[in-house]
């Protein structure tokens, strides 16, 4: 059966051919695929048991009907011209699609993209800002992560798409698809700051566990090389006697203050291993960061494309294996602090023994 021109009554977009309809075996509802999946049933199952039937032209078709409501209907609603949905009456745009809530009529002549929330000229087809096409029913029928790159969802990076990639990696999706784009280009290497500034959180934020671990090794195990140097036992042999006078208040500031100097200077050079420990191992994650991340990402798909073939799934088992968790960067944190306290009793226990 066509279905061309029947709203969907999920969205309230009208069909179109080539549009992805999914028809309920019950009562014969046809759908958006992607409404019917979001909802998880036909949105007419309250009505299966009345033994309700689908027909063309049973649910209102005319533009007026659907869209455009008098006041004296509901004067505190007011509804979207564009894709149907309801609206407090003092909303200018949609909360939807983000299209003027008069479109169609005289008013104003902006468009507000509902990914990044800039307003754009009605003329504009694209957001000016993040690239977002500016298109009704955008969210049933496009990749909400590759539509704010402004790159098209078929191109080919690697050998998955770019939606497909966008849909992975999804915050900051514009600038990482840019450097995949480059590696693939028979590029080796780029430079995330991110990673440079946050080193491990970064890789724990992006599910790089095994890097991440990797790293919060190398440094705690610098810093306890540092603390097991000739200058830090110095620096500990002239505090000691004078740093319970001083808690106790039997010590006055300038005493003190004529000794640190002696502190200071031996501590310099494990404070210097430290820092160039710090700074190399960011550094490291700075340069391979990105690539690091990539072969990952990589892997990722190409498990979940090869285990699952319905594509519904795959795109919510990429949802979940991808995207940035500000939670794993938080435990990357305590990660650390726990490994740098097993490493100083290990190396406490070894000290003891010898």
């Amino acid at each position: 059966m066509n279905y061309e021109n029947q709203p969907c009554p999920c969205c309230g977009a009208h069909f179109h051919e080539g549009d992805d309809v999914v028809v309920c075996p019950v009562c014969g509802t046809p759908q958006h695929r992607s409404c019917w999946a979001e909802s998880g049933q036909c949105i007419n199952e309250s009505k299966h048991a009345e033994g309700f039937r689908w027909a063309a032209g049973s649910l209102p078709q005319p533009e007026e009907d659907v869209f455009n409501p008098t006041p004296a209907e509901n004067p505190q609603v007011a509804v979207c011209r564009i894709c149907g949905s309801e609206n407090p009456s003092d909303f200018t745009h949609c909360g939807h699609c983000g299209a003027p809530v008069n479109a169609g009529e005289s008013g104003p002549s902006t468009t507000v993209c509902i990914y990044c929330g800039s307003e754009n000229s009605s003329d504009n087809s694209r957001c000016k800002n993040c690239g977002a096409p500016l298109t009704p029913y955008i969210r049933t029928r496009e990749n909400p992560f590759i539509a704010a790159t402004g790159m098209d969802e078929n191109e080919i990076i690697g050998h998955h798409t770019a939606g497909t990639l966008a849909m992975y990696v999804r915050s900051s999706a514009r600038k990482y698809l840019g450097k995949f784009r480059k590696f693939e280009s028979g590029k080796k290497l780029t430079f995330n700051w991110a990673a440079f500034f946050l080193g491990y959180i970064w890789m724990f934020s992006r599910k790089l566990y095994k890097y991440g671990l990797i790293v919060i090794l190398l440094l705690a195990t610098a810093v306890l090389v540092a603390s097991a140097s000739p200058g830090m036992q110095r620096a500990n042999e002239l505090l000691a006697p004078f740093a319970e006078q001083y808690l106790n208040g039997n010590m006055s500031p300038e005493e003190m203050a004529k000794v640190m100097p002696q502190v200071i200077e031996a501590m310099r050079i494990p404070s210097l291993i430290v820092s160039l420990s710090i700074f190399a191992l960011n550094l490291f994650c700075g340069l391979a960061g990105d690539r690091l991340y990539y072969g990952k990402v990589k892997r990722d798909l190409d498990e979940v494309v090869g285990a699952v073939p319905d594509r519904d799934l795959q795109a919510m088992m990429i949802s979940r294996r991808g995207g940035m968790s500000v939670l794993s960067g938080i435990c990357g944190y305590f990660a650390y602090t726990f490994a740098l306290s097993i490493l100083s009793r290990i190396a406490g226990f070894i000290a003891s023994k010898m």
